[in-house]
C-alpha cells in the first residue's frame, strides 16, 4: 500500500479516537478545548466554539450553575499564568456567550 494511504488512515484514526476521547472527558475537562492555546481567548476560533457549545451542554445536563463553570473557567486562565484583566475580560464573554447561545437569563 501507498505511504500517502497509511498515512491518511493514520491521521483518520487518530481524528478518531481523539473525538472518542473527548466525549469520554467530563465538562470540566473541556474548558482547556474552548480557549486558544496561545492567547487563552474563549471561543476565538470556530473549534474552540464548537468545543465551548459542547462543554456547556455537558455540564448543564449535570445541573451546574453558570457561576460555577465560569469560576472554572477562571481557574483554568489562573493555571496558565493569564493576568486579572484578561480573565475579567474572558469572564464577560464566557458570560455573553451563555446568554446569547444557551438562552439563560442573567
Amino acid at each position: 500500500m501507498c505511504t500517502f494511504l497509511l498515512a491518511w488512515r493514520a491521521y483518520v484514526s487518530h481524528g478518531q479516537r481523539k473525538k472518542m476521547e473527548e466525549e469520554k472527558m467530563n465538562w470540566k475537562e473541556k474548558i482547556s478545548g474552548c480557549f486558544g492555546d496561545e492567547d487563552l481567548i474563549f471561543g476565538g476560533h470556530q473549534f474552540d466554539l464548537e468545543r465551548a457549545m459542547e462543554m456547556f451542554k455537558e455540564a448543564l445536563k449535570e445541573d451546574v450553575k453558570l457561576d460555577d463553570i465560569v469560576k472554572e473557567c477562571k481557574n483554568y486562565l489562573k493555571s496558565k499564568k493569564a493576568n486579572k484583566i484578561h480573565i475579567k475580560e474572558q469572564e464577560t464573554v464566557i458570560r455573553e456567550f451563555c446568554y446569547r447561545n444557551l438562552k439563560l437569563e442573567e
